[in-house]
């Protein structure tokens, strides 16, 4: 029995084109009749961010990915990531 564990390159432009458009993935699974734990699974599994900076500032790794697991937002400063003074 063949779980259909991989998703093809149409299925895939046409996820990231309803996530443009901000579709859920509730909404976009309907779409693709697939359930909506594989379209998360598929977008975490590929996600990719661009890293940039602010102005005079370079892109810091560490503090962005601190700041999304972080409940307190302005909790950056005691990132245990990073000996990195601005992280």
């Amino acid at each position: 029995m063949n779980k259909q564990k991989h998703l093809n390159l149409e299925a895939r432009i046409l996820i990231e084109t309803l996530l443009n458009d901000h579709h859920s993935f509730k909404s976009i699974a309907r779409k693709l009749v697939k359930n909506c734990t594989t379209i998360s699974k598929e977008i975490k599994g590929h996600i990719c961010f661009e890293k940039t900076g602010a102005l005079g500032r370079s892109f810091n790794d560490c503090r962005v990915a601190f700041l999304h697991q972080c409940s307190i937002q302005k909790f950056y400063q005691h990132c245990f990531y990073s000996n990195n003074k601005l992280c």
